[in-house]
């Protein structure tokens, strides 16, 4: 699932990441953003790093700190995080609802 658009609310973000340094947010926030473009994020370092473009030590150590704790595993090599999941889950339902009303809507003026 590929998003262009996703609900985000500053609030919540900060509450849970103000212990946080710079970079370790921009860490987050870009695997936050692959994850939202691809529902969920691999597990290997490695790949993590190339998604966030860490190259120095302490950027790499940061991606492994936030993975760790923002994200968990599910066994089959990819990385999740349930807040990202459930705002996945509300914009496929509102999509579809989207999509279902433009349905209705062309149908109702071919009935015409």
């Amino acid at each position: 699932m590929s998003l262009q658009y996703i609900r985000w609310f500053p609030g919540d973000y900060l509450r849970d990441t103000l212990d946080l340094s710079l970079i370790e947010h921009g860490a987050y926030r870009l695997l936050l953003d692959h994850y939202y473009m691809h529902g969920s994020i691999p597990s290997e370092p490695d790949k993590l790093y190339r998604i966030v473009k860490a190259i120095s030590d302490d950027e790499k150590i940061s991606v492994i700190s936030v993975s760790k704790r923002f994200f968990y595993e599910n066994g089959n090599g990819t990385l999740y995080n349930k807040r990202a999941d459930k705002e996945l889950q509300i914009s496929k339902d509102y999509s579809e609802r989207q999509r279902e009303k433009g349905r209705l809507s062309a149908k109702v003026r071919w009935e015409k």
